[in-house]
């Protein structure tokens, strides 16, 4: 496993063999949106250079809502990197606060057209099962 970004709001880490990139979010209640807009760049950025195959975003930790107006700077970009680098499933282990989850739900909206499947969980059992899978 290589370790691509880590502070106190995010984790990034890379597996080779199973070219997947794994993102861990501890974004707190008080954060403020420019915290996760700067650490969003940066998971951007790796997601672009290292062509995952697989994303895998836990967010169980994280209690930071997104607001409509984030939600929309998310999905005007990422969905698209996603397409560029060939994403094939994209796995979010969420936080059981339904309000995050909510916000989260729709911050990661499938595209109908997009060659990448999203799958929501809420434990990690469940997502490393599916995340295996050909």
């Amino acid at each position: 496993m290589e370790n691509l970004y880590q502070d106190n709001y995010l984790e990034i880490t890379y597996e080779q063999e199973k070219k997947q990139i794994v993102s861990k979010w501890f974004l707190p209640f008080s954060a403020k949106d420019e915290d996760f807009k700067q650490r969003m760049l940066i998971f951007a950025d790796w997601v672009e250079k290292k062509n995952p195959e697989c994303v895998y975003t836990d967010v169980s930790a994280t209690h930071y809502i997104l607001v409509p107006e984030i939600q929309d700077w998310v999905n005007g970009f990422l969905p698209k990197i996603y397409k560029q680098v060939g994403l094939k499933k994209l796995a979010v282990l969420a936080n059981k606060d339904f309000l995050t989850q909510m916000a989260l739900e729709q911050s990661i909206k499938d595209d109908e057209e997009a060659a990448y499947i999203t799958r929501y969980f809420d434990n990690e059992s469940d997502v490393n099962t599916w995340l295996g899978e050909a």
